[in-house]
Parts: structure tokens; C-alpha cells; sequence
């Protein structure tokens, strides 16, 4: 139920077409503090700067897919030249004994990149689910 309650929360926020995200960020943080022990969090930070470490500095770790818009295949990547047409992006970090850390899927299309990326620990549960977009509104950038 504490889950629907964040979902619900976030998904409130971005319905209503706030542009103020430090305020709906500073809202999920408190909403966290409520529920998560403080050890836990510090773990679940650890663990996340852990991985993206990972990710940054060991490129041969990475594995990537792709999906070719109008496909429904995704294709593993094997080279750095990749078709026009992408609609989306998979890189799969797995650690030393190949169990997976981190799935990050990028999705690309007319409107805005939007980035998902699951974090696992060592026994691959997620412990953290971790959304981005990029938005050309101007009411929104500041521009």
C-alpha cells in the first residue's frame, strides 16, 4: 500500500502539470523519510552510487539492446553503429558473477527522451526504480 501511496503522489504531481519540481521533489523526500528507516535509505544510496560507479567505469559490463521503431524485437547491440530509427535503448549492467544490477531503458521519440532505470542488489531484487524525462516546454525550463 505505501508504494501506491508514492505512485499515487508522483503521478499526482506530473497530472497536474507542475512545473515546480523541486517542491514535488522535496514532497516524495519526506513522503520516503516517513517510512523508510534511516539505515536503510543510507544502504539503498550506497548501493545506487555503487552501481552507477559500475555503470560509468565498466563499459564491458554493459550490455546493450535495441528496439528499431515499427519492430517488435529487441536486438542486442553489438557494435556502436546503431539504425536511425531506434525507439529504444536497453543497457543491462551485470555484476562479476552475472547476476543483473541495473536495466536502463531509454526511450526516444517525437516529444521527449524519457530514461527508466531499475536498480537490483546482489540477489537482483529491485530495490529502487529511478524515472527521468527531459521537457522542451519552456514553462518548465525557464526559458
Amino acid at each position: 500500500m505505501k508504494k501506491i501511496n508514492l505512485y499515487f503522489l508522483f503521478s499526482f504531481a506530473f497530472l497536474f502539470g507542475s512545473c515546480d519540481f523541486a517542491k514535488i521533489d522535496q514532497m516524495l523526500r519526506d513522503s520516503l523519510k516517513e517510512r523508510v528507516k534511516p539505515h536503510i535509505m543510507k544502504r539503498m544510496n550506497e548501493d545506487k552510487q555503487r552501481i552507477d560507479y559500475l555503470y560509468r567505469h565498466r563499459k564491458s559490463q554493459v550490455w546493450k539492446y535495441v528496439k528499431v521503431k515499427g519492430e517488435q524485437d529487441v536486438v542486442p547491440l553489438l557494435t556502436e553503429n546503431y539504425p536511425d530509427d531506434v525507439d529504444t535503448f536497453f543497457y543491462v549492467l551485470r555484476g562479476e558473477f552475472g547476476q543483473v544490477l541495473l536495466c536502463s531503458e531509454r526511450i526516444y521519440n517525437d516529444r521527449r527522451p524519457v530514461n527508466t532505470s531499475y536498480y537490483f542488489d546482489d540477489e537482483e531484487r529491485l530495490f529502487l526504480l529511478e524515472r527521468s524525462a527531459t521537457y522542451i516546454d519552456p514553462a518548465c525550463s525557464g526559458l
